[in-house]
């Protein structure tokens, strides 16, 4: 019933590796959620992972080779530094609005927060009662990626370049709402492992403290009778 040590150290290992996978896949993943989402956290749209970011960007040039599929000719990375100038643009606004929030004391988001989604997708799926329990986990998890895949593929006909980044932003947005999820997941059931573990020791410990009967025997309720289901 208990969680031994190993399992505990087992247990912090791979929260560890889910966050190192996490911060390395926001990389790629940031300069779609720069555009799609708003309300960050502080520590996720922080100097540092956004300068880092930049660079990415600015390194997909070593594919300039490539041609554009409609006219033939090669294409500059002119696209490329106007996307990143735009990504750093939107950067600066997200950090005035945490700025000014934190100012006021108005602003009260976790810190590693990937944002909020538009309010459109309220208005999209709240009238569909299926899709509306799910949200915000379809938004995220499906929504949001096939939509900056699917402008990923218009801008790759006017620039391969920008349109194969933000094509790969998609699927690493993708990755990384599947892993944010089972994080969240494993989260839960740590505290329902707690809350079982808690309460099979309360009940232990009420078998072990009971009087013995008048009869003088013990009574007969066992482990197994105590334990949560």
């Amino acid at each position: 019933m208990q969680s031994t040590a190993k399992d505990t150290d087992l247990m912090q290992d791979t929260k560890l590796f889910f966050d190192i996978l996490r911060m390395l896949i926001s990389f790629l993943s940031r300069p779609c959620e720069a555009f799609i989402r708003y309300r960050f956290g502080e520590r996720y749209f922080s100097p540092f992972p956004v300068i880092v970011t930049a660079i990415i960007i600015n390194l997909f040039v070593i594919f300039q080779t490539a041609t554009n599929p409609i006219t033939g000719e090669p294409v500059t990375p002119l696209g490329v530094m106007i996307f990143s100038a735009l990504f750093v643009a939107a950067s600066i606004y997200h950090r005035l609005v945490i700025t000014t929030g934190n100012y006021k004391g108005s602003y009260e988001v976790y810190s590693y927060s990937s944002g909020n989604s538009w309010n459109i997708w309220y208005r999209i799926f709240k009238h569909d009662s299926f899709l509306n329990r799910l949200f915000p986990f379809f938004v995220n998890r499906v929504a949001e990626p096939v939509f900056v895949w699917v402008v990923g593929i218009g801008f790759y006909m006017i620039d391969p370049l920008v349109g194969g980044f933000i094509q790969i932003s998609a699927v690493a947005l993708l990755a990384q709402e599947a892993i944010t999820y089972r994080y969240r997941r494993m989260e839960y059931l740590d505290m329902k492992d707690a809350k079982l573990a808690a309460q099979y020791n309360s009940n232990m410990e009420k078998m072990f403290n009971q009087k013995p009967k008048a009869s003088g025997k013990n009574s007969s309720i066992t482990p197994h009778e105590v334990s949560p289901a």
